[in-house]
């Protein structure tokens, strides 16, 4: 057997080990710059959040990054045509069996892909639990996409320099004017 400090002295002194090291945590790190970890929603927050969006009779909403479906169902029990846009297959199986279940299907769906490839202008409503380090990069996309009659709702993190309308706990309303 090999001593922790055989093994650490061999492959930290080889300069392939240590460059592909290197290249993992690179791509790590870009990976998570625009692909945000699955965080699921407190219900207190999930709540916050459907208040903050009030009745969705004849109005679009969209959750980016979905997750368990847990906001996309409450949102379409609020009347909303709800999306959510999830790339973990677990999850989006997950989300689709609980709609199928609470009897949804005509409100709530789920779409395996990238928002960041997705076009927002149809929706009324766009929820996102963003990370501090992508809420700029969020930003310019809804500013490109959005019409001014849209809201968003932010859930923990918020906007630079954008004032919310609304807060209720953790989650934050704001209206494109």
């Amino acid at each position: 057997t090999y001593s922790l400090q055989y093994l650490l002295d061999t492959y930290l002194n080889d300069p392939i080990f240590l460059l592909a090291v290197i290249g993992l945590l690179l791509l790590l790190i870009a990976f998570f710059r625009k692909f945000l970890p699955y965080i699921p929603t407190d219900d207190k927050t999930v709540k916050n959040i459907k208040k903050l969006a009030g009745k969705g009779k004849n109005k679009k909403a969209v959750d980016l990054g979905s997750g368990d479906g847990r906001i996309v169902i409450a949102l379409a029990q609020a009347g909303y045509q709800t999306h959510g846009y999830e790339i973990n297959p677990f999850l989006i199986w997950r989300s689709r069996r609980k709609i199928r279940k609470m009897g949804l299907e005509n409100k709530a769906f789920i779409h395996f892909g990238n928002f960041w490839k997705k076009d927002l202008s149809a929706f009324d409503l766009v929820v996102v639990y963003g990370i501090t380090y992508v809420m700029d990069d969020l930003k310019e996309k809804f500013r490109q996409e959005l019409e001014n009659r849209a809201q968003l709702i932010c859930n923990t993190y918020t906007f630079k320099n954008w004032k919310y309308s609304k807060k209720a706990d953790k989650a934050y309303l704001y209206k494109l004017i």
